[in-house]
């Protein structure tokens, strides 16, 4: 075991366990239908970049398919019996992420990458950079090379508020297998996520706590940041319930160059 990691428990072992066995389930169904699946996080990437499958407990395993496929993959769970939990909310096709749960194992299905509020159409050079060249392992399924890892894992730790916790060991993890640093740098201009790759390495290196740049973007219901800064919302669950407070209609039948109607939101 690394010396990084720590003696793991019971409790995390078993989880580890479960989850490793759920992947490889998961890719044995997967293999006819020809749809690749590849590990985001879990225990599957701990053992990758620490050296243990449960060097920390995890509470689910994250899983990347291609959008094209992921309406087969969701029926293929449904039918080997993973639920779909509500904490899902009604925004999860937007995140385009979805957690299914069977046997107190939890699977988190990604057809695309979010962080936050940010939607998975914020993502999508990053998305396409995981699955490019990506390595089959020894289990089936496939992992990201170390550039484009260590920069979902820099978006991710920005996604959790800058947690100072595991999710630095793992930046800190996947830098040291880092080849081609320009490379990795131009993976995160397109993302555009250059000074949040840069406050993660620094702080996952040791480095005295700076201020942290936000996650900017089209937030994932369209509204402005300035209508998010008034509604207040600072959690998911408050961005969905703000969301259900918003409704469009159309409000003229003029015709515009596209044939389609101008539409306008307004509070329900």
């Amino acid at each position: 075991m690394d010396s990084r990691a720590t003696p793991p428990s019971q409790v995390t072992a078993a989880s580890a366990l479960g989850s490793l066995a759920a992947a490889r389930a998961l890719v044995a169904s997967l293999d006819p239908l020809g749809i690749p699946l590849l590990v985001l996080k879990g225990p599957p990437l701990q053992l990758r970049l620490l050296g243990s499958d449960c060097a920390y407990q995890s509470a689910d395993i994250d899983l990347l398919v291609p959008a094209g496929g992921a309406r087969k993959v969701r029926r293929r769970m449904r039918e080997q019996g993973w639920e779909f939990l509500p904490e899902n909310g009604v925004l999860w096709w937007v995140d385009r992420a979805a957690a299914f749960t069977r046997d107190g194992v939890t699977v988190d299905l990604h057809w695309g990458v979010h962080a936050y509020t940010l939607g998975a159409l914020r993502f999508r050079s990053l998305e396409r950079a995981l699955w490019r060249d990506a390595t089959r392992s020894p289990e089936g399924w496939l992992e990201p090379l170390p550039e484009p890892l260590v920069v979902y894992l820099a978006v991710n730790w920005a996604g959790h508020h800058y947690d100072d916790g595991h999710r630095l060991t793992l930046v800190r993890a996947a830098a040291a297998l880092v080849k081609d640093w320009p490379q990795t740098r131009e993976i995160a201009r397109k993302a555009r996520v250059t000074a949040i790759l840069d406050a993660a390495l620094h702080r996952s290196s040791g480095g005295p706590e700076v201020e942290t740049p936000p996650l900017a973007g089209p937030q994932v219901s369209g509204m402005t940041s300035r209508a998010l800064a008034r509604a207040r919302v600072r959690r998911p669950e408050a961005l969905r319930r703000a969301l259900l407070n918003v409704r469009y209609r159309p409000v003229t039948a003029r015709p515009r160059k596209n044939g389609g109607r101008r539409l306008r939101r307004r509070r329900s």
